[in-house]
């Protein structure tokens, strides 16, 4: 069984007060975001990672996301291999907050919208044989 590596070593802040000029643009993410950390964190997603949401209207991006990546839903966080969804109201509606760790991937959004959106960015960095409905890979 083959492990898709999120090949994305990178926090990435979406925040209105950072002008787009301090976007690093090696980076290959649309939209662009106004803010971009770099760091040297990877996340490996295998069967065994867990996905969870902290609101009920989260549900159906968490369906979505586990039709084109193979990750387990749970109740919460272990203390690594996780997926995190969640609101935060200080963000606008669809404004989202993507982080990156060697132990999670945690996607914030101001509303469905935003989360949705940062789920949209974590699929861009997958190798084109992991972003697939169908996860058995050769």
């Amino acid at each position: 069984m083959k492990r898709l590596l999120l090949a994305m070593a990178v926090i990435c802040a979406v925040a209105c007060s950072t002008p787009k000029s301090e976007v690093a643009t090696e980076v290959a993410i649309i939209p662009q975001p106004l803010s971009l950390v770099q760091h040297d964190n990877n996340f490996t997603i295998t069967p065994a990672t867990a996905l969870v949401c902290d609101a009920a209207e989260l549900a159906p991006i968490a369906g979505y996301l586990q039709e084109y990546v193979a990750v387990k839903s749970a109740e919460s966080a272990p203390a690594a291999n996780y997926i995190a969804l969640s609101l935060d109201s200080s963000l606008a509606e669809e404004e989202d907050h993507l982080s990156v760790s060697n132990e999670a991937v945690k996607i914030v959004g101001g509303g469905y919208g935003g989360v949705f959106n940062g789920v949209q960015t974590l699929f861009q960095p997958l190798p084109s044989e992991g972003y697939t409905k169908d996860m058995s890979l050769p």
